[in-house]
C-alpha cells in the first residue's frame, strides 16, 4: 500500500478514495421525448429508500402536458413543482442542508430553461431595446445572462451531492431532451447531446460523474420482434456521454415495466455495478436499510 504524505494544515487523501461509500450518484440523462427518461429517473426513489431509508424528491418543471406528466403521476414519488426560477433556486439552497431527502430528480433541465430561466433573464436590463424582447424573445446580450443563470442552477444541483458532511449528501439525476448537430456538407451526424443553451450543453457534461443517453434497439425474443431501451454511457465519438468512474457497461438493457427481471433500473444498476466498484474495505458498510 502506498503511503499518503502528511502536511500540517492540508488534508491529503488517496486518489483511490475518489469513489467511496460517501460518493453519491450524479447522473445527467438525456434522450428524445418518449424514450423513458422520466421512468428511469423516477426509479431513484427505490434506490434511496432501499439503501438510505429516505425518499427522493421529484422536481417537475413542467407537468401540465406530455407523456412525462402521466408517468410522473404513476410514480407515486414526493413531488415539487417550482413556481419560478427564484422559487427553485431558494429550494435547492434549502435542500443542501436537509437530511430528510435522499435523492433529487430534476425533470427536465431543457424545460427549466424554456419556462423558468428565460423569463428570469428578461427581468434583467438588456443592451438591445427591440420590440421582440417584449414578446419574450431573448436578445444577443440576454444569452450571456441566461447562460449564467443556467450554470448557477447546475452548480446548486451539484452541491447537493458534495456536502462536506456526508450525511447531507444526496443522489442526483437531471434529465434533458436531446439535440443533434450535422455536418453542413455531408449531413452526417457529428454530435448528439443534452438540449441546453449555448455553452451549457458541453459545460454540464463536464460537471456530472455520469452522462448517459437512452437508445431504443430492435430485438427478437421467442421469434417475435420487439424493442428494448438501453442506457448508453460510453461514447462512439458522436454521443456526448461519459462514465467518470468507468464502472458502467457500455450499454445496459432497461426494464420495460416494474418487475421485469431482464432489464435494469437505477436501483439495480447501483447494486450490480456501483457498489461492487467501491473498495472492499468500505463496501461492507453499505447494506440495505
Amino acid at each position: 500500500m502506498i503511503q499518503v504524505p502528511t502536511i500540517p494544515g492540508i488534508k491529503i487523501t488517496s486518489s483511490s478514495d475518489i469513489l467511496s461509500k460517501n460518493t453519491k450518484m450524479a447522473l445527467l440523462l438525456w434522450a428524445p421525448s418518449g424514450f423513458g427518461k422520466t421512468t428511469l429517473a423516477g426509479s431513484l426513489d427505490a434506490l434511496t429508500q432501499k439503501y438510505d431509508g429516505k425518499r427522493t424528491l421529484y422536481i417537475a418543471v413542467e407537468t401540465a402536458e406530455g407523456g412525462g406528466a402521466a408517468t410522473i403521476r404513476k410514480l407515486g414519488v414526493p413531488l415539487y413543482v417550482p413556481k419560478d426560477y427564484s422559487d427553485l433556486f431558494k429550494t435547492l439552497g434549502y435542500l443542501r442542508n436537509d437530511k430528510s431527502i435522499g435523492g433529487v430528480v430534476l425533470d427536465s433541465s431543457t424545460e427549466l430553461y424554456k419556462t423558468h430561466i428565460k423569463p428570469a433573464t428578461l427581468k434583467y436590463p438588456s443592451r438591445e431595446n427591440v420590440p421582440t424582447r417584449a414578446a419574450g424573445v431573448l436578445t444577443r446580450s440576454d444569452y450571456q445572462v441566461a447562460g449564467e443563470l443556467t450554470s448557477q442552477t447546475f452548480r446548486q444541483l451539484m452541491l447537493l451531492t458534495t456536502h462536506e458532511d456526508p450525511s447531507y449528501r444526496k443522489h442526483l439525476v437531471v434529465t434533458a431532451t436531446d439535440q443533434q448537430k450535422f455536418d453542413d456538407d455531408t449531413e452526417r451526424l457529428i454530435w448528439a447531446g443534452p438540449d441546453l443553451p449555448g455553452r451549457m450543453s458541453r459545460e454540464a457534461v463536464q460537471m456530472f460523474q455520469q452522462v448517459s443517453t437512452i437508445e431504443i434497439k430492435a430485438e427478437v425474443i421467442g421469434g417475435k420482434r420487439t424493442t428494448r431501451r438501453f442506457l448508453v454511457s460510453s461514447t462512439d465519438g458522436v454521443l456526448s456521454v461519459k462514465d467518470r468512474f468507468d464502472i458502467l457497461p457500455q450499454s445496459i438493457p432497461l426494464r420495460k415495466e416494474a418487475g421485469d427481471s431482464s432489464g435494469e433500473d437505477l436501483e439495480t444498476i447501483w447494486a450490480k455495478f456501483w457498489l461492487p466498484a467501491i473498495p472492499q474495505t468500505e463496501s461492507s458498510v453499505l447494506t440495505k436499510v
